[in-house]
């Protein structure tokens, strides 16, 4: 592969990488301003429902069609904490997927560690294992020189 093929490829995967870095963070934005906005309208809501709850506690004319709306206000606000409580599970899924995904990262590069220290323990082997059947031999060598040399004396 030339090494312009290898450049095109690691750029596409930084590419890739990129892009799906680039929609979670605009999914996990999207998410959180969900939020503020149902936040947002649920505090648009109390104010109503205090606004009404005051007028009926005032003595206002019209009791009962404030009563109406109160019920009516309670009703909207308990649905958006239903929602509120949805994308906060939501956002909270997404929280512990990402620190899962990232353990899992670890624990691959903890194994990849450990199977990169067994290769090279593995090849120590190897070498020692050369280095002493060397030995081995150049001392059977020596011993073979040492005894030519003992029957040469006594010859």
């Amino acid at each position: 592969m030339s090494r312009w093929d290898e450049i095109k490829k690691s750029l596409g995967a930084i590419a890739d990488k990129t892009a799906t870095k680039t929609r979670e963070l605009t999914d996990t934005a999207s998410l959180k301003i969900k939020i503020a906005s149902k936040e947002a309208d649920r505090d648009t809501e109390y104010k109503i429902l205090g606004k009404l709850t005051y007028s009926k506690l005032k003595g206002h004319k019209g009791t009962e069609a404030i009563t109406e709306r109160i019920s009516e206000t309670i009703e909207r606000i308990d649905k958006i904490n239903g929602e509120l409580a949805s994308l906060k599970a939501e956002e909270a899924s997404r929280r512990e997927a990402k620190a899962a995904e990232k353990v899992a990262k670890e624990v691959e590069k903890a194994k990849e560690e450990e199977r990169a220290k067994e290769k090279a323990k593995a090849e120590e082997k190897i070498v020692m294992d050369q280095f002493n059947e060397a030995r081995r031999e150049a001392d059977a060598e020596y011993e073979k020189a040492k005894n030519a040399a003992e029957e040469a004396k006594n010859a």
